[in-house]
């Protein structure tokens, strides 16, 4: 594999296995994710890993009661339709685990200024 491979081979996966993810590739996957660049090196993230099936239901469950919303909100056929569309996709609801990062210290960013 070249060093360009596994990006050119990347795929979206919607159909998961009813396995656990291994801690050790889970705790791999961080670790590579860590490497990536951040500005000024401040790696100002942190990851958060969701295995508890409930709390991932609990959120797939929110984004669909979101998506209703949104699609009472339209205003003709075609966006109905494609807000129709959004509420038959259970985005996360059957995966394993979910894996947040989230950046500390947007909020003073100088130049963004949010």
């Amino acid at each position: 594999m070249t060093s360009n491979d596994f990006i050119y081979a990347r795929k979206s996966i919607r159909k998961f296995k009813d396995t656990p993810v291994p801690t050790e590739d889970l705790k791999e996957m961080i670790k590579a994710a860590t490497y990536a660049p951040s500005g000024k090196n401040l790696q100002n993230w942190h990851f958060v890993v969701v295995s508890d099936r409930e709390k991932i239901d609990a959120m797939a469950n929110a984004v669909l009661a979101k998506n209703e919303l949104l699609a009472s909100y339209s205003k003709d056929e075609e966006s109905a339709n494609k807000s129709e569309s959004l509420l038959s996709i259970r985005l996360f609801s059957k995966t394993p685990l979910m894996l947040f990062l989230f950046l500390q210290g947007l909020t003073q960013h100088p130049v963004c200024n949010f």
